[in-house]
């Protein structure tokens, strides 16, 4: 009897392990900063989220809206913006 205890037990933390590495995992991929090309323009992005620069602040933030993306002519440009972004954020 106790040894099926011990197993449930041992299942349980394992599946438990595992979630939570999964789920880490995908926090890490979901924040990867990247350039991706618009209509022949280059717009720096984080995951899913669009980078922008605040009007009145001048930082960069995140958001979902498209409205409110930075969008650039040359590759560099984008580039700059996200090394902006990672220096900020450290």
């Amino acid at each position: 009897m106790e040894t099926g205890i011990g197993i449930f037990i041992g299942i349980g933390v394992l599946f438990l392990a595992l979630l939570v590495a999964i789920s880490v995992l995908m926090m890490i991929f979901k924040r990867k900063l990247k350039v991706k090309q618009f209509n022949e323009k280059f717009c720096p992005m984080s995951g899913k989220c669009y980078l922008y620069k605040h009007k009145v602040t001048g930082v960069i933030l995140r958001s979902r809206n498209m409205d409110n993306a930075l969008l650039f002519v040359t590759e560099a440009e984008a580039n700059n913006i996200i090394e902006e972004f990672k220096s900020k954020k450290k």
